[in-house]
């Protein structure tokens, strides 16, 4: 038996196994059920990884030069790095792929296609990861935010237009920012 969370509720999985044991195993996994950018991880099918470095972008990744140390770092060091974001420049991905193809990086975008669903999912992601969203608009910059130490996240499992995020920050964040969103959802419906 196998307990997971989506969209709010508890769900189980059941699977016939000849065992004298029953295991049951509790997940703090929160489903993101989104388009974005899949070709990073079209060799992979579903790709599991666990204690990674990673950064949250309000924007678009427009040049190589923005996240040079990022690329530096995970060269260096061989750690996992996922970047969410709403967007990487063709340059950008081209580099990443080649890199990732060479083993010399392990570096994973997240990028986010900008639709009416997807336009606060950065600041959900950001709750949940115990992180803030990177934003022009508060006088950050990649290049300097990823200097400083990135976080690190429990685990993701990535797969075509779904990953899911183990939870980092407390239950009671979790549950103020669950409460603020269905205040929103419940204004918008009045």
């Amino acid at each position: 038996w196998h307990s997971r969370r989506e969209s709010g509720r508890d769900l189980a999985d059941v699977r016939k196994e000849k065992t004298d044991q029953i295991t049951i195993i509790k997940q703090n996994d929160l489903n993101f059920d989104i388009e974005f950018d899949y070709d990073y991880f079209v060799d992979k099918g579903k790709l599991k990884i666990e204690n990674y470095n990673f950064i949250i972008v309000d924007g678009i990744i427009d040049t190589v030069g923005e996240i040079h140390h990022l690329l530096q770092k995970a060269s260096e060091n061989k750690e996992n790095y996922v970047i969410f974001c709403y967007g990487v420049n063709d340059e950008v991905k081209h580099t990443i792929l080649n890199n990732n193809r060479r083993r010399i990086t392990k570096v994973y975008p997240i990028d986010i296609k900008v639709t009416e669903e997807s336009l606060n999912i950065l600041n959900d992601i950001a709750v949940i990861s115990n992180d803030e969203v990177i934003s022009a608009l508060k006088g950050q910059t990649i290049s300097q935010s990823i200097r400083k130490r990135l976080k690190k996240g429990k685990r993701i499992t990535i797969q075509k237009n779904k990953f899911s995020i183990e939870r980092v920050c407390s239950m009671f964040q979790y549950k103020t920012h669950k409460d603020f969103l269905m205040k929103r959802i419940e204004n918008a419906n009045i």
